[in-house]
C-alpha cells in the first residue's frame, strides 16, 4: 500500500482534529476546576480576613487586660502594705491599752476610789481591749486574704503571658 500526500492528509486531519477535541475537552475542564478552586480560594481568604481582624480586637483586649491586672497589683500590695501598718498600730494600741488597764489599776489602788468604780473601768478596758483584739484578728484575715488575692493575681498574670504566647505563634 502506497501513501500518497492526499492519504496521509486524510489519516492525519481527522486524528488531529480528535485529539484536538480531546485536548479541548480537558482544557475546559482544568479551567473549570480553576474557577471552583478560585472561588473557594476567595471564600477563604475573606474569611481569613475577618478573622484576622477580629484577633487584632482580642489582641487589644488582652494588653488592657493585662495592664489592669498590673494596676490591680500594685494597688493591692498597697492595700496590703496598709493593712500591715495598721496591724502593727492596732498592736501598739492594744498594748497601750493593757499599759493603762494596769495604770488604772495601781492609780485606784493608790488613790483609794471605790472597788466598784475601779471594776467598771477595768471591764471597760476589757471590752475595749476584746475589741481591739477582735479588729486585729480581722485585719490578720484581711491580710491573709490580700496575699491570696495576690497570689491569684500572678496566676491570672502568668495564664496571661501564657495567651500572649500563644497569640504571638498564629500567623
Amino acid at each position: 500500500m502506497k501513501f500518497t500526500v492526499h492519504t496521509i492528509a486524510k489519516i492525519i486531519i481527522p486524528v488531529g482534529l480528535v485529539v484536538l477535541g480531546v485536548n479541548g475537552m480537558m482544557e475546559v475542564r482544568l479551567q473549570h476546576d480553576m474557577d471552583q478552586k478560585a472561588v473557594s480560594l476567595k471564600q477563604n481568604v475573606s474569611e481569613a480576613k475577618s478573622l484576622s481582624g477580629q484577633l487584632g480586637q482580642g489582641l487589644q483586649g488582652l494588653s488592657q487586660l493585662q495592664q489592669t491586672t498590673k494596676h490591680m497589683q500594685s494597688s493591692l500590695v498597697q492595700i496590703q502594705q496598709t493593712s500591715l501598718n495598721m496591724a502593727a498600730g492596732l498592736g501598739t494600741l492594744a498594748q497601750t491599752v493593757a499599759g493603762i488597764n494596769q495604770s488604772v489599776a495601781t492609780i485606784g489602788n493608790g488613790v483609794g476610789q471605790s472597788q466598784a468604780y475601779i471594776h467598771s473601768i477595768s471591764q471597760s478596758e476589757l471590752k475595749i481591749l476584746n475589741t481591739l483584739q477582735h479588729l486585729n484578728q480581722v485585719n490578720s484575715d484581711i491580710v491573709q486574704n490580700l496575699g491570696t488575692m495576690l497570689a491569684d493575681e500572678g496566676s491570672i498574670h502568668n495564664n496571661l503571658v501564657q495567651m500572649n504566647q500563644k497569640i504571638a505563634l498564629v500567623p
